[in-house]
């Protein structure tokens, strides 16, 4: 093989040569130019036993030119209809001749021009010639500007087919004043009846000025502007006459007066929104939040109740019930508890004001509410749903692997009154016998008892779930119009007699007829789960 030297500007690289196939006195080789190769180049070949070249070399020329550097990126404000930037790269001749007739165009964007730096703005880059080694300096003008991030590109290029691409990110933005407020956002208490004026620092901290300074205010926030000056200053913006005309230099500050009112009337709560501070380029909000208060107390009472004790003589409350009542803003809380000489509870000397109420007892679901407590309004009533269904579910590990026995036990209770009956079901999904006895009471007439009896024991399950099995005994009196059954129903203690003789009156025949004459009241098949 016989190595060939390229060398370029001073560059030099060895080639390696492999046989021709067609001729074996012929070598060959590829020579892969790099992205920037440009100006002479002079290749010679020599036999590997000498040290120096036979002599036998080829020289050509290959124009180039480098943008220094190749990649821009460029951030301004804008502060008019044109942007200019001066000096943002050089364009350098790498080749070893001159190259002549360079010319640019911008690809990417519209309006944008290229010139020489040296030059005005207004003139575009073109070149007659540019000799090695020598470099120019450039810049760009955009017209019609608005804010943008985008990317772009410069391309130089010749007649002689010699190009060079400068890519550019532009970053535009427009200057804009930076409002700041002190406080930054209207927070009070305030009481019915009276008003308070509030004081609002606006502060520029931008790079310029904040000219047409509006303040627009909702007209149901109970709030008002009062003033509107520079500091250090007394005319007042806020009148008719000078509204929308203030200007806040750079770096400098405003006062802004509110009032708030509040009628004696308003009811309590608080009221929240924005406050818009309008200027010629845009847009700054306020946030507030005023809270309505009042210097009334009075005495709060809650009575507990749930399905039990409403429907039954004499309407008992719940007896060991919890009642909790919160008002965070004012720090205040306080806990009471029912006793069975009341079955209420009782919060003295409060303030007229907004609360969370909580309550809870045994066998009960919880309870929670907001409430606004006013004098007129003292007594309230709580209601506590009765918690008649409960499951357990009980997982024993066996001595196989991944394997469980799971009993599930369901206790329910049956009455809408008082708690006369609990039913106890434990059992095991595969474990069903195959006559399910439940020994309940149910209070029901005629043809309505002998549809639950046809049910099967899931149905009367939730039968009994549902509570109102009680309500439906005395629809079904009043529609017989049995004034002795109804006057019987106020008694929760004869209740179960009276049932069990309907039962035994109506469907004595059909109990002797079933197997099984221990159990009278209701027997259900089983069924499949």
């Amino acid at each position: 093989m016989y190595p060939i030297n390229s060398t370029l500007t001073g560059t030099t690289r060895v080639l390696t040569t492999t046989n021709d196939k067609n001729n074996s006195t012929s070598f060959r080789t590829t020579y892969y130019p790099r992205p920037d190769d440009a100006g002479t180049f002079r290749v010679e070949a020599y036999h590997p036993g000498f040290e120096q070249s036979s002599g036998n070399t080829l020289t050509w020329v290959i124009l180039g030119m480098r943008c220094e550097p190749n990649f821009v990126s460029l951030k301004s404000y804008i502060d008019g209809s044109q942007a200019v930037f001066t000096n943002v790269s050089t364009l350098k001749n790498i080749g070893g001749y001159p190259i002549i007739n360079i010319s640019s165009k911008v690809y990417g964007i519209e309006n944008v021009h290229v010139f020489k730096s040296e030059d005005k703005t207004e003139e575009a880059f073109f070149m007659t010639d540019l000799n090695s080694d020598e470099m120019v300096s450039f810049g760009f003008q955009m017209k019609d500007v608005k804010p943008m991030l985008k990317t772009f590109y410069i391309v130089f290029s010749t007649t002689d087919r010699t190009y060079e691409r400068l890519q550019i990110n532009v970053d535009l933005s427009i200057k804009k004043p930076i409002l700041f407020f002190e406080p930054n956002a209207v927070k009070d208490n305030i009481i019915r009846g009276t008003q308070n004026i509030l004081d609002i620092t606006i502060k520029n901290i931008g790079d310029i000025q904040a000219r047409d300074v509006n303040i627009h205010i909702p007209n149901e926030s109970k709030i008002s502007l009062l003033s509107l000056s520079r500091k250090g200053e007394t005319l007042n913006y806020a009148n008719e006459q000078l509204r929308d005309s203030l200007t806040i230099p750079a770096l400098s500050e405003a006062i802004m007066s509110l009032a708030v009112t509040v009628e004696s009337n308003t009811p309590l709560g608080e009221l929240r929104g924005t406050i818009a501070v309008n200027i010629n380029l845009t847009t700054f909000i306020l946030p507030y939040a005023i809270t309505i208060t009042s210097e009334r107390r009075l005495n709060l009472t809650f009575e507990i109740k749930d399905e039990y004790t409403y429907f039954a003589t004499g309407s008992p409350l719940v007896i060991g019930a919890e009642v909790k009542l919160v008002n965070p803003r004012r720090g205040y809380s306080e806990t009471r508890l029912t006793y069975n000489d009341t079955g209420a509870v009782l919060f003295e000397n409060i303030y007229e004001d907004k609360y969370n109420v909580y309550a809870k007892a045994e066998g009960h679901s919880t309870y929670s509410a907001i409430i606004i407590a006013t004098p007129y309004t003292t007594v309230r009533d709580i209601f506590l749903q009765r918690t008649a269904v409960t499951y357990t579910w009980t997982v024993t590990p066996t001595t196989v692997e991944d394997k469980y026995k799971i009993t599930l036990d369901s206790t329910f209770e049956t009455f809408s009154n008082q708690a006369c009956h609990l039913v106890e079901l434990g059992w095991r999904p595969n474990d069903i016998p195959s006559r399910l006895n439940l020994p309940v009471t149910f209070r029901n007439v005629q043809n309505r008892l002998s549809k639950l009896m046809k049910k099967s024991p899931l149905s009367l399950l939730r039968e009994a779930m549902t509570m109102e099995l009680n309500q439906r005994l005395v629809d079904c009196a009043t529609a017989l119009q049995d004034k002795q059954l109804l006057a019987k129903l106020s008694r929760c203690d004869v209740i179960s007699q009276e049932i069990t003789r309907l039962v035994s009156q109506l469907y004595i025949t059909e109990r002797d007829q079933r197997r099984d004459k221990q159990r009278p009241i209701a027997v259900a098949h089983r069924r499949k789960l």
